[in-house]
Parts: C-alpha cells; sequence; structure tokens
C-alpha cells in the first residue's frame, strides 16, 4: 500500500508541482524525496498509464537491487571467505530481500548507499584524500535523502574512530575522513527537511510524527523489531523471542573477547574492526528506534541489512576460521534455509503476504468509474487512491499533514466535514478495533452512527475483512 502512496505523489507532483497525495485536499512531508523525485521524472518521461507506472517502479526498484547485489558478489570473489559467501546467500535469499527489491519503496536505494558507504569507507579509511572526502560525504549526502534515518551508520563509525584518537593512539588528521562522512549524512537530513519545510510548510515527515502518536498509545514493539532482524536474515522459523538478540549478543561477547575486540591498538590498525564497533552500534540504536516506532515495517531493514551483514560477517571471522566440521556444515544448512526460503516465495499468487489488497485494487477502479457529491477518504489509501485517480484523502496523517493535530485529539469527525469528506472506504476492521480507532482520532460513536453502507466488496475471507464504502450522515 505505501508503494502506490509513492507512486501517486510522484505522478501528482510531475503535473502539479506539488507533493499532495489527493490532488491538493492537503500536501504531504511523509515520504523519502530521493525515491518520490526518480519516480516523479520517470513519469515525465514515459507518460505511462497506471498500470505501466507499477511496472517500470518495480522494474527500477529490481535494478538498484541488482547493482547492489553486484557489488556484494565483486567483494566475495576478491576476498574468497566462506563466511561472506554464506551469510551473502543467506540474506539475499530471504523473502525480506525478494519481496523489498520489487517494493517499489526507497528499500533498494537505502541498501545501495550503506553498502556503498561501507564498502568506500574501507578501502579509503588508512589513506584519504580530499577527492577521497569528497566522495564520502556525497555518497553519506545520498543516503539521508534516499532514506532519512539512514546516518546512524556514518555518525556511528565517526564515533567509534573517535576511540584511538582521544586515547592518543592515532593522530587526530585520522578522524577527518570519517567526520566528513558524518557531516555528509547530518547535511543530507538538513536538506530533506529543508525540502519538507519549502513545500510543505512542516520539516518533519508527517509519517514520523503520526508513528509517533501511535507509539505512545501502543507502547513498544519489541516482537516486531526482532521479527524484522529474523526476517532479515532470512530466518522464517518462528523463534523464541529471546533467542536471536541472545545469539547476537553471544557473538558479540565472543568478538569481545576471542577476537580481541576490545584493543585500542587493533581498532586503531583495523578498519574492520572499526566497521564492526559501529555496525553494532547501528544495529543497537535501530533496535531501540523501531521499538519505539509504533508501526514496524518490512522495508525497513533497509538500514539494518549493511550492518548485521558486516556484524556477523566480521565477527566470525575475528573468532576464528570454521573447522573442517563446520567448512562443510554449514553451507548445507545455509543451502536448505536458502531452498525453503526460496519454495516460500513461489507460486507468487497463493502465497501473496497481504492477499487482501486486490480487493483495495477492486475497489480503487471502482470508485474511478463512478462520480460522488464530496470527497472519499480512506486509512489504507495507498492502492484505492492511485487508482481511483489520486483525490482520495489519506486519513491515517501518513501522507497527510493536516491530520495529525486531529488525531491525536479524538477530532478526526471534525476534519471529514471540513474537508467536505462524504464518503469513507476501509476494512471493517478499522471500525471494530477500538485501539484502532483511538490511535486514528475518531473513537466516537456518535460519529460511528452517522455511517451507512454503499457497497461491501469482499466476503470476509482475509484476516483484513469487509472492505467497505460508507456515506456519511450528516
Amino acid at each position: 500500500d505505501d508503494a502506490y502512496y509513492y507512486l501517486t505523489l510522484a505522478r501528482h507532483f510531475a503535473t502539479s508541482g506539488l507533493w499532495t497525495f489527493d490532488g491538493g485536499v492537503s500536501v504531504t512531508s511523509g515520504f523519502h524525496p530521493l525515491w518520490a523525485y526518480m519516480l516523479s521524472l520517470l513519469w515525465l518521461i514515459t507518460r505511462p498509464t497506471s498500470g505501466e507506472f507499477v511496472r517500470q517502479a518495480l522494474i527500477l526498484g529490481s535494478l538498484i537491487t541488482h547493482v547492489a547485489l553486484l557489488l556484494g558478489w565483486l567483494i566475495g570473489l576478491r576476498l574468497r571467505d566462506v563466511y561472506y559467501y554464506l551469510l551473502l546467500t543467506l540474506m539475499v535469499t530471504a523473502k525480506d530481500f525478494a519481496f523489498n527489491s520489487v517494493s517499489a519503496v526507497e528499500w533498494p536505494l537505502g541498501v545501495l548507499f550503506s553498502l556503498l558507504y561501507a564498502v568506500y569507507f574501507l578501502r579509503n579509511y588508512r589513506a584519504a584524500g580530499k577527492k577521497q572526502m569528497l566522495v564520502l560525504f556525497l555518497i553519506a549526502l545520498g543516503g539521508s535523502v534516499a532514506r532519512l534515518d539512514s546516518g546512524v551508520f556514518a555518525l556511528a563509525l565517526a564515533g567509534v574512530t573517535l576511540v584511538p584518537v582521544i586515547t592518543g593512539r592515532e593522530r587526530w588528521e585520522r578522524l577527518s575522513f570519517p567526520l566528513v562522512g558524518a557531516a555528509g549524512a547530518v547535511v543530507g537530513v538538513l536538506a530533506v527537511l529543508t525540502h519538507h519545510l519549502i513545500f510543505t510548510g512542516q520539516p518533519l515527515p508527517s509519517s514520523a510524527l503520526v508513528k509517533a502518536h501511535w507509539a505512545s498509545l501502543n507502547g513498544p514493539d519489541y516482537e516486531g523489531t526482532v521479527s524484522l532482524l529474523a526476517n532479515t536474515l532470512g530466518i522464517w522459523i518462528p523463534l523464541p523471542g529471546w533467542l536471536l538478540p541472545g545469539g547476537l549478543t553471544l557473538l558479540f561477547l565472543l568478538t569481545l573477547f576471542k577476537g580481541r575486540a576490545l584493543s585500542v591498538a587493533s581498532l586503531r590498525e583495523d578498519g574492520e574492526l572499526i566497521v564492526w564497533w559501529a555496525s553494532a552500534l547501528c544495529i543497537a540504536t535501530y533496535a531501540v528506534l523501531y521499538t519505539k516506532n509504533g508501526d514496524v515495517q518490512p522495508w525497513y531493514s533497509a538500514n539494518l541489512i549493511v550492518p548485521l551483514f558486516c556484524f556477523l560477517w566480521i565477527g566470525l571471522k575475528r573468532i576464528g576460521n570454521p573447522s573442517r566440521f563446520l567448512t562443510f556444515a554449514l553451507p548445507v544448512v545455509v543451502m536448505i534455509l536458502a531452498a525453503i526460503n526460496l519454495s516460500i516465495l513461489y507460486p507468487v499468487g497463493l502465497r501473496t503476504p497481504w492477499p487482501h489488497q486486490r480487493v483495495m485494487l477492486e475497489a480503487g477502479k471502482y470508485l474511478h468509474q463512478r462520480s460522488f457529491d464530496g470527497l472519499i477518504g480512506s486509512w489504507n489509501a495507498g492502492i484505492i487512491g492511485y487508482y481511483q485517480g489520486g483525490t482520495v484523502v489519506n486519513l491515517d496523517g501518513l501522507v497527510n499533514n493536516d491530520v495529525h493535530e486531529y488525531a491525536v485529539n479524538n477530532r478526526l469527525a471534525e476534519y471529514l466535514a471540513e474537508r467536505n469528506i462524504n464518503y469513507l472506504i476501509d476494512f471493517r476492521n478499522m471500525f471494530s478495533s477500538r485501539a484502532i480507532r483511538s490511535r486514528g482520532g475518531y473513537d466516537d460513536d456518535n460519529f460511528l452512527r452517522t455511517l451507512r453502507v454503499i457497497r461491501v466488496f469482499d466476503e470476509g475471507e482475509y484476516v483484513w475483512e469487509y472492505l467497505t464504502l460508507y456515506r456519511i450522515e450528516r
């Protein structure tokens, strides 16, 4: 559904110069600019139909993913390291990797910039001139514009590099390279905030404000964060909630003591060790942030996949070379997991993660063929709004800067009346769950009694059931 937010935003910007999901009823800062601008440029060049634009976005995202994958594979050819290849195989055959590579959201860009940053840092850490600093700055800046929160990796690398400097084991000049990278990440964030302020009058992403509100109501989401880590690693088997964090902690401790990761002298000489420490800090930081996010999504792994890979690969290398038994057993285990991961994906039509969204597509096309005496609003508005033609108003605030204030104060009904939104379309879950109503700002029995059913689009066969078009009888 979020992919269609991007597609609709890009189409509107290409035709009107406004970052709006609903054709101008509201504007939004709830997106990452680089991917949105790329899609908008693509639309201007090709002038596609609705179906063609979706396919073009899928192909573009897949091409970017393949560039990152080719880079990772070429590095593996040079290293010829068993741990590297096993981890690469496990991660790229994961369902999370496959889905995100054709998700038509910013995930491929996030992975590519993160990988470029790690590789370029390692190659030039010991001998960086002005040219290398400029390139690192631009990679970090691009990463922040691609995904606003991607700069944690660059900041962590700068922080770790500071340790041998302040202990007197390294010259201050050595700090300039990672500091330039961190500065690029910060400048990228400021550029995005400035962009949003100019176009919408609000610097912070509307989606971040809304999710912070959801998190304040729902509390920390530890399960979602652990699941995100497991899915990134291609682990599909349900695990006890403590097992994966415990395994990562064990590897951390083994690397600390057996792998001499506590040695400041090693930190001074070893760029890989700096990346390992930065990766550990990065994983921990994102884990804390995502538990407080309010709605953890699969594409958040864009920030995790490279740091998680570096943490595991460098950590395993420092612990020691695998024994003969492990050299044989590990590839067998990885290949079995990879085969199972790939089998989960096919046949695609029977194993879609959100099968109810086909009903949303059909509903959007239905609305496109009809006229209404007022606007239509929806919480899960991406697919419906895209195929309707781009005037459905998003009501959860992810791509609507106006909604947040009303949702926080339980006054969404006022917003609907003020904007002449006379129809709602969404699943029954959005009205039957009091928790969802509360976070959306419409937990109001008087308002709910004004809803009259116009049409139901499915028979309740999915978890998200009974997609319904309502009229608001005021």
